[in-house]
């Protein structure tokens, strides 16, 4: 088991900064986001509000109290803090009571980030696709009538 302090200090750090990025991805990458929220069933975030973010800004649809954020990116939100605490808790775990090697152990924070990562650009590229096939939806039979 290697004890070495600068390894420790390397661990812990990308431990943090995963942690940072898993809760912080969703919320910085929804504010520019082109996905019309209309078309998408929406939850109101009452308390603890500050902690989700709408799509657009606090003027228009980003405000999560009167307007709410859609289900697919408060899933994703709640997805990335659940990511952030097992991190957290996780890391110190493996090292501390099942004595994994921190070798190893500092692949698993970037590997939890790049797997949450990829969940994220997979439901945001799901939820544009759905949108935009509703507006087109739309303007054919606008266009119909």
């Amino acid at each position: 088991m290697n004890n070495d302090p600068l390894m420790i200090f390397i661990v812990v750090f990308a431990t943090l900064l995963a942690a940072a990025f898993t809760s912080i991805a969703v919320p910085v990458r929804q504010r520019f986001l082109h996905i019309d929220p209309k078309y998408f069933r929406r939850i109101k975030v009452r308390f603890p509000a500050f902690l989700f973010v709408g799509i657009g800004d606090k003027k228009d649809t980003g405000d999560v109290k009167n307007f709410g954020v859609i289900v697919p990116m408060f899933i994703l939100q709640l997805l990335g803090y659940m990511w952030t605490v097992l991190l957290v808790i996780a890391i110190p775990v493996l090292y501390y009571r099942i004595g994994v090697d921190l070798d190893i152990l500092v692949l698993v924070p970037f590997g939890v980030a790049l797997v949450h990562m990829i969940t994220v650009i997979a439901v945001e590229a799901g939820c544009v696709s759905y949108a935009r096939r509703k507006q087109a939806g739309e303007e054919a039979a606008a266009l119909s009538e």
